[in-house]
């Protein structure tokens, strides 16, 4: 297989690990981003094998996926449904509530353009979380019942409101700040800081001490908090975000409403230790 990934982005970084397999199989003949796709790679390799590096679980590259030389879509995160890859979308972001500027996804999509699709590596593959599972090899976790904070967000709350859904996301993100901000009126142990008000170290050590982490959508529906939560034995509380897929599966350990006798799954966060010990399998599911 011809690899025509270049090293200059966290996703390809994931799949150039594991170059020398990539290139000892016959399963495909190439295997390419999507924004690095030319004419002439595209008529000249007949078997594809094609990446989409995108927060939102929608597919943007959606002629691309129909040509038949492109036999395989792997996507960061993947939406089975026919029904919603095809339905209007603000800025082309399925999660988004219509608000009269949604606009018809094309071309439409069949059932046999979604065969191809798969999820693989995302946002927990990504070589920023070496440090963390190298950090939580030395790491107790606590069970909620001895953590101090009991809600925790830190993230950007204002996105660029130019675009329909930058302005869609930026209050939704304010409304979770809002709410925050009643709990802590109400007497909780509540952190709220905008954008990257701490240094990574401090961050995980709040977490590690926190008992709730909210994550409202971003310009997708997960983030790198989602998985740092659970990494970290918290629980974690987002949006309904319907049925998407990923690897690993997390969406069994996220909570859509506050359960105040919910506690913090630690033996998932150990679980998901072992799947990023287990990653290899991934680039051999792909290739079998």
């Amino acid at each position: 297989m011809k690899i025509y990934l270049k090293n200059d982005n966290p996703l390809s970084e994931c799949y150039l690990r594991y170059v020398d397999i990539l290139e000892k199989s016959n399963k495909y003949d190439c295997i390419i981003m999507n924004t690095d796709m030319t004419d002439e790679i595209l008529e000249s390799n007949k078997n594809i094998l094609l990446l989409e590096r995108l927060d939102c679980s929608s597919i943007w590259c959606r002629e691309l996926l129909k040509h038949p030389h492109v036999k395989t879509l792997l996507k960061m995160y993947h939406r089975p449904s026919l029904s919603e890859n095809n339905e209007p979308a603000v800025d082309k972001r399925i999660f988004i509530e219509f608000d009269g500027s949604e606009k018809p996804q094309t071309p439409e999509l069949t059932a046999e353009d979604m065969k191809k699709v798969q999820p693989r590596f995302n946002f927990f593959h990504y070589s920023r979380f070496d440090s963390l599972f190298e950090r939580l090899k030395s790491v107790r976790l606590k069970p909620s019942y001895e953590r101090s904070v009991f809600a925790f967000f830190a993230g950007t709350t204002v996105y660029d409101e130019s675009k329909p859904s930058g302005k869609w996301i930026t209050e939704h993100r304010k409304k979770c700040i809002r709410g925050l901000e009643a709990m802590k009126a109400a007497g909780h142990n509540v952190i709220i800081a905008d954008h990257r008000a701490f240094n990574n170290s401090k961050y995980i050590d709040i977490m590690l001490d926190t008992k709730i982490i909210f994550s409202p959508f971003g310009w997708g529906e997960f983030c790198y908090r989602d998985y740092e939560a659970l990494l970290c034995g918290c629980n974690l509380i987002k949006p309904d975000m319907g049925h998407i897929d990923c690897v690993p599966y997390i969406q069994h350990e996220i909570m859509y409403c506050i359960d105040s006798e919910r506690r913090a799954n630690l033996e998932f966060a150990h679980a998901l230790r072992k799947e990023k010990e287990n990653e290899k399998q991934i680039i051999e599911r792909i290739l079998a």
